[in-house]
Protein backbone atom coordinates (compact mmCIF):
# COMPACT_ATOMS: atom_id res chain seq x y z
CA UNK A 1 0.00 0.00 0.00
CA UNK A 2 1.27 3.43 -0.91
CA UNK A 3 2.64 5.72 1.78
CA UNK A 4 0.10 8.49 2.59
CA UNK A 5 2.89 11.04 2.26
CA UNK A 6 3.06 10.33 -1.48
CA UNK A 7 -0.66 11.01 -1.80
CA UNK A 8 -0.14 14.28 0.06
CA UNK A 9 2.65 15.29 -2.31
CA UNK A 10 0.42 14.50 -5.28
CA UNK A 11 -2.66 16.39 -4.08
CA UNK A 12 -0.71 19.36 -2.78
CA UNK A 13 -0.08 20.58 -6.33
CA UNK A 14 -3.52 19.85 -7.82
CA UNK A 15 -6.04 22.60 -8.56
CA UNK A 16 -9.19 20.46 -9.00
CA UNK A 17 -10.60 17.38 -7.21
CA UNK A 18 -10.04 15.41 -10.45
CA UNK A 19 -13.55 13.97 -10.51
CA UNK A 20 -14.42 12.50 -13.89
CA UNK A 21 -17.50 14.74 -14.13
CA UNK A 22 -15.71 18.05 -13.76
CA UNK A 23 -18.66 20.22 -14.80
CA UNK A 24 -21.07 22.46 -12.92
CA UNK A 25 -23.99 20.18 -13.75
CA UNK A 26 -22.15 17.15 -12.42
CA UNK A 27 -21.25 18.94 -9.16
CA UNK A 28 -24.85 20.07 -8.73
CA UNK A 29 -26.15 16.51 -9.09
CA UNK A 30 -23.38 15.07 -6.92
CA UNK A 31 -24.20 17.61 -4.21
CA UNK A 32 -27.80 16.36 -4.18
CA UNK A 33 -26.57 13.02 -2.86
CA UNK A 34 -24.35 14.68 -0.24
CA UNK A 35 -27.25 16.88 0.84
CA UNK A 36 -29.51 13.84 1.18
CA UNK A 37 -26.91 12.09 3.34
CA UNK A 38 -26.47 15.15 5.53
CA UNK A 39 -30.22 15.53 5.99
CA UNK A 40 -30.82 11.83 6.70
CA UNK A 41 -27.94 11.75 9.16
CA UNK A 42 -29.78 14.33 11.26
CA UNK A 43 -27.83 17.54 10.78
CA UNK A 44 -29.64 20.31 12.65
CA UNK A 45 -28.24 23.34 10.83
CA UNK A 46 -25.45 24.52 13.12
CA UNK A 47 -21.68 25.04 12.62
CA UNK A 48 -19.98 22.92 9.96
CA UNK A 49 -16.43 21.64 9.46
CA UNK A 50 -15.48 20.14 6.09
CA UNK A 51 -12.41 17.92 6.11
CA UNK A 52 -10.55 18.06 2.81
CA UNK A 53 -12.62 20.86 1.30
CA UNK A 54 -10.44 21.16 -1.82
CA UNK A 55 -11.19 24.02 -4.20
CA UNK A 56 -14.83 24.43 -3.13
CA UNK A 57 -16.32 22.92 -6.28
CA UNK A 58 -19.30 21.51 -4.35
CA UNK A 59 -19.63 24.31 -1.81
CA UNK A 60 -22.29 26.48 -3.44
CA UNK A 61 -24.57 23.48 -3.91
CA UNK A 62 -24.39 22.21 -0.34
CA UNK A 63 -27.38 22.82 1.95
CA UNK A 64 -25.43 23.65 5.08
CA UNK A 65 -24.94 26.64 7.39
CA UNK A 66 -22.41 28.55 5.29
CA UNK A 67 -22.19 31.45 7.73
CA UNK A 68 -20.65 29.05 10.28
CA UNK A 69 -18.59 26.96 7.88
CA UNK A 70 -14.92 26.03 8.29
CA UNK A 71 -13.06 24.30 5.46
CA UNK A 72 -9.77 22.47 6.04
CA UNK A 73 -7.34 21.29 3.38
CA UNK A 74 -3.55 20.92 3.19
CA UNK A 75 -3.35 22.14 -0.43
CA UNK A 76 -2.59 25.86 -0.57
CA UNK A 77 -3.34 25.92 -4.30
CA UNK A 78 -6.80 24.41 -3.78
CA UNK A 79 -7.57 26.88 -1.00
CA UNK A 80 -6.47 29.81 -3.16
CA UNK A 81 -9.05 28.79 -5.76
CA UNK A 82 -11.71 28.31 -3.07
CA UNK A 83 -11.02 31.82 -1.72
CA UNK A 84 -11.18 33.30 -5.21
CA UNK A 85 -14.69 31.89 -5.56
CA UNK A 86 -15.92 32.61 -2.02
CA UNK A 87 -13.85 35.35 -0.43
CA UNK A 88 -15.64 35.41 2.92
CA UNK A 89 -15.37 31.70 3.74
CA UNK A 90 -13.27 30.57 6.72
CA UNK A 91 -10.57 28.28 5.31
CA UNK A 92 -7.64 26.70 7.15
CA UNK A 93 -4.56 25.15 5.58
CA UNK A 94 -3.97 22.00 7.62
CA UNK A 95 -3.94 18.22 7.38
CA UNK A 96 -7.54 17.09 7.87
CA UNK A 97 -6.39 13.72 9.23
CA UNK A 98 -4.93 15.32 12.35
CA UNK A 99 -6.75 18.65 12.50
CA UNK A 100 -8.21 19.65 15.86
CA UNK A 101 -9.61 22.94 17.12
CA UNK A 102 -11.16 23.81 20.47
CA UNK A 103 -14.58 24.46 18.99
CA UNK A 104 -17.79 22.47 18.63
CA UNK A 105 -19.63 21.68 15.40
CA UNK A 106 -22.97 20.11 14.58
CA UNK A 107 -21.62 18.59 11.38
CA UNK A 108 -18.16 17.40 10.38
CA UNK A 109 -17.98 15.83 6.96
CA UNK A 110 -15.59 14.63 4.29
CA UNK A 111 -16.27 13.46 0.76
CA UNK A 112 -13.95 11.04 -1.01
CA UNK A 113 -11.17 11.90 1.42
CA UNK A 114 -10.59 9.07 3.92
CA UNK A 115 -9.53 6.75 1.09
CA UNK A 116 -6.18 8.54 1.46
CA UNK A 117 -6.05 7.77 5.22
CA UNK A 118 -4.59 4.55 6.56
CA UNK A 119 -6.21 2.84 9.54
CA UNK A 120 -4.23 4.81 12.12
CA UNK A 121 -5.13 8.09 10.43
CA UNK A 122 -8.82 7.18 10.39
CA UNK A 123 -8.69 6.32 14.09
CA UNK A 124 -7.24 9.73 14.90
CA UNK A 125 -9.60 11.54 12.56
CA UNK A 126 -12.69 9.96 14.12
CA UNK A 127 -11.45 10.49 17.69
CA UNK A 128 -10.67 14.16 17.03
CA UNK A 129 -14.04 14.61 15.35
CA UNK A 130 -15.84 13.08 18.33
CA UNK A 131 -14.33 15.71 20.62
CA UNK A 132 -15.15 18.55 18.20
CA UNK A 133 -18.81 17.53 17.84
CA UNK A 134 -21.66 18.75 19.96
CA UNK A 135 -23.90 16.15 21.54
CA UNK A 136 -26.22 15.08 18.74
CA UNK A 137 -23.71 16.23 16.15
CA UNK A 138 -22.89 14.18 13.07
CA UNK A 139 -19.65 13.00 11.50
CA UNK A 140 -20.36 12.08 7.87
CA UNK A 141 -17.67 10.13 6.02
CA UNK A 142 -18.93 10.12 2.44
CA UNK A 143 -17.91 8.07 -0.59
CA UNK A 144 -15.46 5.51 0.72
CA UNK A 145 -14.27 2.85 -1.79
CA UNK A 146 -15.94 -0.46 -0.78
CA UNK A 147 -13.31 -3.16 -0.50
CA UNK A 148 -15.65 -6.11 -1.09
CA UNK A 149 -16.78 -4.49 -4.36
CA UNK A 150 -13.33 -3.68 -5.66
CA UNK A 151 -13.33 -6.49 -8.23
CA UNK A 152 -16.56 -5.08 -9.70
CA UNK A 153 -14.92 -1.69 -10.07
CA UNK A 154 -11.79 -3.10 -11.70
CA UNK A 155 -13.77 -5.31 -14.10
CA UNK A 156 -16.13 -2.48 -15.02
CA UNK A 157 -19.23 -4.28 -13.72
CA UNK A 158 -19.87 -1.51 -11.19
CA UNK A 159 -18.14 1.31 -13.00
CA UNK A 160 -17.57 2.29 -16.59
CA UNK A 161 -15.39 5.32 -17.17
CA UNK A 162 -17.19 7.89 -19.31
CA UNK A 163 -15.68 9.72 -22.24
CA UNK A 164 -13.09 12.06 -20.77
CA UNK A 165 -10.74 14.69 -22.07
CA UNK A 166 -7.01 14.13 -22.45
CA UNK A 167 -6.21 15.96 -19.19
CA UNK A 168 -8.39 13.65 -17.17
CA UNK A 169 -7.07 10.56 -18.97
CA UNK A 170 -3.50 11.66 -18.17
CA UNK A 171 -4.46 12.12 -14.52
CA UNK A 172 -6.06 8.67 -14.35
CA UNK A 173 -2.87 7.15 -15.77
CA UNK A 174 -0.73 9.03 -13.25
CA UNK A 175 -2.93 7.91 -10.37
CA UNK A 176 -2.65 4.34 -11.59
CA UNK A 177 1.12 4.60 -11.45
CA UNK A 178 0.90 5.91 -7.89
CA UNK A 179 -1.47 3.22 -6.72
CA UNK A 180 -3.04 0.48 -8.82
CA UNK A 181 -6.57 1.76 -9.43
CA UNK A 182 -5.81 5.27 -8.19
CA UNK A 183 -8.37 5.19 -5.37
CA UNK A 184 -6.07 4.73 -2.40
CA UNK A 185 -7.24 2.58 0.51
CA UNK A 186 -10.36 0.46 0.12
CA UNK A 187 -12.42 -0.21 3.25
CA UNK A 188 -15.47 -2.20 4.29
CA UNK A 189 -18.32 -0.77 6.39
CA UNK A 190 -17.27 -3.09 9.22
CA UNK A 191 -14.09 -1.04 9.57
CA UNK A 192 -16.24 1.80 10.94
CA UNK A 193 -18.85 -0.02 13.02
CA UNK A 194 -16.45 -0.29 15.97
CA UNK A 195 -16.62 3.46 16.53
CA UNK A 196 -19.94 2.91 18.27
CA UNK A 197 -17.85 2.27 21.39
CA UNK A 198 -17.00 5.98 21.48
CA UNK A 199 -20.65 6.91 21.77
CA UNK A 200 -21.56 7.12 18.09
CA UNK A 201 -24.66 5.70 16.44
CA UNK A 202 -23.30 4.32 13.17
CA UNK A 203 -25.39 4.21 9.98
CA UNK A 204 -24.40 2.82 6.59
CA UNK A 205 -25.48 4.30 3.23
CA UNK A 206 -24.88 3.13 -0.33
CA UNK A 207 -24.19 5.50 -3.22
CA UNK A 208 -26.48 6.53 -6.08
CA UNK A 209 -23.71 7.65 -8.42
CA UNK A 210 -20.83 5.41 -7.37
CA UNK A 211 -22.10 1.87 -6.60
CA UNK A 212 -18.62 0.74 -5.55
CA UNK A 213 -18.61 3.27 -2.68
CA UNK A 214 -20.41 3.66 0.64
CA UNK A 215 -20.92 6.41 3.19
CA UNK A 216 -20.99 6.26 6.98
CA UNK A 217 -22.70 8.64 9.38
CA UNK A 218 -21.67 8.67 13.03
CA UNK A 219 -24.03 10.55 15.32
CA UNK A 220 -22.68 11.53 18.73
CA UNK A 221 -25.18 10.27 21.27
CA UNK A 222 -23.46 11.43 24.46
Amino acid sequence: MINPKRWKSFWDVQVTPLHYGDTEEWYRKFAEEINALIDTAGYAGGPVLESGCGNGALFKYLLINKSEYVGVDFSKRMLQIFRSRFSDVNLICADAAVFYVNRHFELIFSNGVVQYFNHAMIQRYVHNSFHMLKKGGVLLIANVPWKDLRSGYVSGTLYQEPVVDSRHRFTRNLLSLLKGDGLGYWYNPQDFFGFSRLGFRVTLFGSLYHPYRFSISLKKEF
